[in-house]
């Protein structure tokens, strides 16, 4: 699998992360392992987790760390690949928190940490986001916490999830001109359709212009997650019901299924599933930002494989961005 250098590290990662937060819930216990066993096979070397995946279902907590944890320890593992998990959110109550609870509590960082090494059956992490932002709080506070992770050896470096691009700068602003660590990543949500989102006010943060531009200026590696907008586009190219209450994302607009209607012939063309051409939207994108990549079984996890196979021609990559409206 093709690999990338993570910006201000020397982290060389997998061009597709694999996204573990459906270890134990969509991904069945006693699958898991076969599950991340085929994702190394292909060459990946990246895993992210948080903390709170999988505290939504009953029973364990803490589950998909848990289970990662297992896992590197009886494949003996450990140091062949690159380990990111995040924390800092409050404790999880019930799915009425729909945003899985609220902004980032920084006091419980630390603690985090700690408990989610112990969890993966290691002394480190590679990489370390906090999960949430939370704007009332200044950010050198914020920053002098994310420094002392890093000086502990309990994390290499430090990420930002769903942090607004002002934020983001002002943080490593404070972090250069103070000696600080400064955050080296930004994980949002990105798929080729954020652009035609009917995006609501939110904790979390998705692809907008501000952003776009600073990941330009910056060239900080964006690290995209849902880069396949939950298999959206392809339920639309198939006629499968995207109507009722339960079956949309809060995001979902009416366009989306037009930008999967009119990709799908794309695909056809060039032999690509409209997943796997959602997928090169960002595999190929001149940012060379990183997908976090999942799915229900190991079949579906490698037909995300196939789209590093199979590059877009450039004018069929020119024609995507012009579908999708990004700004130039």
């Amino acid at each position: 699998m093709q690999r990338r250098t993570l910006s201000q590290t020397d982290l060389d990662v997998s061009a597709l992360c694999l996204g573990t937060m459906i270890l134990g819930s969509k991904v069945d216990r006693v699958d898991c392992f076969p599950f991340l066993d085929a994702y190394l096979e292909a060459g990946g070397n990246f895993l992210d987790t948080a903390r709170i995946y999988s505290d939504w279902i009953p029973g364990e907590l803490h589950r998909s760390e848990r289970i990662l944890g297992e896992w590197l320890k009886a494949r003996g593992n450990r140091d062949e690949l690159i380990i990111a998990t995040k924390g800092g959110l409050p404790e999880f109550v019930d799915m009425s928190h729909t945003e899985f609870g609220d902004w980032l509590d920084l006091g419980k960082v630390p603690g985090d940490l700690t408990a989610s090494l112990d969890h993966l059956k290691t002394d480190r992490v590679d990489l370390y986001f906090l999960h949430r932002d939370h704007p009332d709080v200044p950010v050198d506070e914020i920053m002098d916490v994310v420094h002392e992770l890093v000086a502990s050896g309990k994390t290499r470096y430090v990420g930002c999830s769903n942090w607004r691009a002002d934020r983001i700068r002002t943080a490593n602003t404070y972090a250069v001109e103070h000696g600080k660590t400064p955050f080296v990543v930004n994980q949002l949500f990105w798929h080729v359709g954020v652009w035609k989102m009917d995006w609501k006010p939110s904790v979390l943060e998705a692809m907008n212009l501000e952003a776009l531009q600073f990941h330009r200026e910056t060239g900080m590696t964006a690290i995209a997650y849902s880069p396949q907008a939950r298999g959206l586009f392809s339920k639309a190219v198939h006629s499968e019901a995207l109507s009722g209450t339960g079956s949309l994302p809060s995001w979902y607009s009416p366009q989306l299924v037009d930008l999967a209607q009119a990709l799908n012939p794309i695909g056809e063309l060039t032999g690509l599933t409209v997943n796997q051409v959602v997928l090169n939207y960002l595999i190929q994108h001149p940012l060379a930002p990183i997908p976090i990549v999942g799915g229900r079984t190991v079949e579906q996890l490698q037909d995300s494989f196939k789209a590093l196979e199979r590059p877009l021609p450039k004018e069929a990559y020119e024609t995507v961005l012009q579908l999708a409206g990004e700004p130039g």
